[in-house]
């Protein structure tokens, strides 16, 4: 079933912050892609032109010395819109103040948390990623790179069934719970008071406290296959010139050269092409292939991802995405609908 080319559907922003904020300081923009143009979607449905003209055009932000499209809507201002098709999306939420976004010759800059200095890094901010095209709509939450606040998903579809992603629970539980129940490592993840930030973003990057967090499991891993092992499954692991390849019988190959801490946590690198390898790694699963497919093994033993676990632990029916692979055995936060009619995005604080 092809959803119709003129058609469209609606998404709605909820304000569930319980009087922290009003409308009026609950700030939403779609940003994405039509065509080979990057658009903005006005409070009429409209796909725009995004332009660096922008940037200076009458309502423009300013902060510092720099200047800023203002293509955000308050609640107060609007709350429902309808979307029509477009691609590589996200709706940016933020609470406060509208986000600092400016326009690029080919795109535009958005947030970066790992910029001291990034306009945006005492912004209280979140989004959801989204497409709608032929076959409908496709979105998710992620904390890929960082936690602002409670977002929560709800997309319905022309037969009135509903599917759910995100968080239910307060903004101050989650900081707690995530104080209470990471190793001390996955503690300087917390950002306070703005968001909880991903590994890579906190002291495992490269020149930080654990920027060798996995090399040491890793260099295990790819001693234990120096000679070819039999495992569960029917799988044979063995490396070959410094490249790990796991096999079963005469179907399944997977094979990579031993990645960094930071490609293993990132996706990159020689893992930028083995969500396997990537999602193995992060989940403490790499060494038995068999496990790699079985949620009940994730996160079983040290290192792991505990940012990752810990968003698993506190996200609807425990789908999360907590790095960039996490879709690898359906683990993330994908809806998907062909005939969508409504996403209403609820915005929660505590």
């Amino acid at each position: 079933m092809v959803w119709a080319q003129n058609a469209s559907m609606t998404f709605t922003v909820t304000n569930n912050t319980k009087g922290k904020f009003r409308d009026d300081q609950i700030y939403w923009v779609i940003l994405g892609r039509s065509g080979n143009s990057f658009v903005h979607v006005d409070k009429n449905g409209s796909l725009i032109p995004m332009s660096v003209n922008d940037n200076t055009a009458p309502g423009h932000l300013k902060k510092g010395k720099q200047e800023y499209a203002n293509y955000f809507y308050s609640l107060a201002q609007a709350k429902s819109i309808q979307v029509p098709r477009i691609g590589s999306s996200r709706v940016f939420l933020s609470v406060g103040s509208p986000m600092y976004i400016r326009v690029m010759p080919n795109g535009y800059a958005g947030a970066d948390i790992n910029n001291p200095n990034d306009p945006n890094i005492d912004v209280y901010f979140d989004f959801v990623e989204f497409t709608i095209d032929d076959r409908g709509f496709h979105g998710n939450t992620t904390q890929v790179d960082g936690f602002g606040f409670p977002v929560m998903i709800e997309l319905t579809d022309a037969s009135g069934q509903v599917r759910k992603a995100g968080h239910i629970e307060s903004r101050a539980g989650l900081f707690e719970a995530f104080k209470r129940e990471v190793p001390n490592e996955f503690k300087s993840c917390l950002r306070a008071p703005y968001r909880i930030v991903s590994p890579c973003a906190a002291d495992f990057g490269k020149g930080h406290p654990h920027a060798g967090y996995f090399d040491k499991y890793l260099t295990e891993v790819w001693k234990t296959f120096s000679m070819e092992k039999k495992l569960l499954g029917g799988w044979t692991g063995k490396v070959t010139h410094g490249e790990l390849t796991f096999s079963q019988g005469s179907g399944k190959v997977f094979k990579t050269p031993k990645p960094t801490t930071q490609e293993a946590f990132l996706g990159n690198g020689v893992l930028g092409h083995s969500p396997q390898f990537c999602a193995a790694i992060n989940r403490h699963v790499l060494e038995e292939p068999a496990y790699w497919t079985n949620p009940s093994k994730y996160y079983n033993a040290a290192p792991a991802n505990y940012y990752a676990k810990f968003w698993h632990d506190h996200s609807i029916n425990g789908k999360a995405y907590g790095f960039c692979y996490d879709d690898f055995n359906g683990q993330d936060t994908l809806i998907e609908a062909r005939q969508p009619t409504n996403l209403n995005i609820t915005v929660s604080w505590d």
